[in-house]
């Protein structure tokens, strides 16, 4: 009776053994898949954005190096830029009008289609 239980007793741990194997591979494969597509969003979102907001704290002419720190000026600068004011708005109409055309357009699209 005790070798009948035993050889259970070490199918269930072989079989956790086995799944434990299959679910270790299964995370290597998507950690696998999905590295490059973080490197790269990384790469060319995350550090440009960081980057961009670093150089906003500096006088800058875009060539030469980066000695003048201005600290928060240039920001406090373009909030009060009527220019910047009109480019913010026109930017807000452009987006709600591009969803007012463009969602109900594509709706109806998906309702031919469907």
């Amino acid at each position: 009776m005790q070798s009948v239980s035993t050889s259970i007793s070490r199918l269930a741990g072989a079989r956790r053994t086995t799944q434990a194997r299959v679910r270790r591979e299964q995370v290597v494969t998507i950690v696998l898949f999905l590295l490059p597509a973080a490197i790269l969003y990384s790469l060319l979102v995350i550090y440009p954005v960081f980057q961009a907001a670093h150089n906003g704290f500096y006088k800058w002419n875009g060539l030469g190096p980066m000695t003048n720190f201005v600290g928060l000026d240039n920001y406090v600068r373009i909030l009060g830029d009527d220019i910047f004011h009109k480019a913010v708005w026109h930017n807000l109409v452009f987006i709600i009008l591009s969803l007012v055309t463009q969602l109900p357009l594509a709706l109806f699209c998906a309702i031919l289609v469907g």
